[in-house]
């Protein structure tokens, strides 16, 4: 697997740096990140990428945070859709209310035009998680979800969506296959190598195509030895 970049390990979700520190050396590594990923867009072919990690507290929110800012400051319009509607984190950043959104376009409890939220960055918006709901995997592998994304795609030029671990919940292999594409958040020495293993399997066995790694929490000392 490619590894994307290695982004450092004090970043927070409430504070995305990309909009709030964007001259910092931190707001830059993503931006690489962001250029490693659009190289492997395709000309714009590729419009809706999924981001998960194999466990939690991998920092795949704080990654699909600032990778969205990035795209969005690039002048792509942007939809950043939380996904993760088991334990949904990515608002907080934002501070817009997570109890309309995903859940309940997916249970026709309102329409898109509702909950779609414009944040405080120029070119993104919002598509908050919604209401807790008791079943998110069979809401998620619905026709309601693969028709709510062909619409969002008429109208965004990327779409990214924050998702639960792949090992812990089935949320993600389902999202997987509505996806062009995916992003795997690796937590430096935290990750262990089997479950990345795992991680990497299940994607394939879904058909799911693994763009490459962004790994999180890597020292000052090691934050020159990256890869693509």
């Amino acid at each position: 697997m490619k590894k994307l970049f290695k982004s450092k390990n004090n970043e927070s979700v409430e504070k995305i740096i990309v909009r709030d520190m964007p001259t910092s050396s931190i707001a830059e590594r993503y931006r690489t990140v962001r250029v490693n990923i659009d190289l492997n867009l395709n000309g714009g072919q590729i419009k809706t990428l999924m981001v998960t990690s194999a466990k939690k507290l991998e920092g795949k929110t704080t990654t699909v945070s600032n990778l969205a800012v990035s795209f969005a400051q690039q002048g792509k319009k942007v939809l950043l859709v939380n996904a993760d509607l088991r334990n949904p984190k990515v608002e907080a950043g934002y501070q817009i209310d997570k109890q309309e959104g995903l859940s309940n376009l997916l249970t026709r409890n309102k329409i898109l035009e509702d909950v779609i939220k414009k944040t405080d960055v120029e070119n993104l918006w919002l598509l908050p998680s919604g209401s807790v709901a008791s079943h998110p995997s069979d809401l998620l592998s619905s026709q309601i979800m693969k028709d709510l994304i062909r619409e969002l795609s008429a109208n965004f030029e990327l779409i990214l969506f924050d998702c639960p671990p792949i090992l812990e919940f089935s949320d993600a292999k389902v999202i997987g296959t509505l996806c062009d594409a995916c992003v795997l958040v690796v937590k430096n020495n935290k990750t262990e190598k089997d479950h990345l293993t795992m991680a990497k399997v299940l994607l394939e066995r879904t058909h799911v195509k693994l763009l490459g790694l962004v790994i999180t929490h890597v020292s000052r000392k090691e934050i020159d030895a990256y890869g693509f």
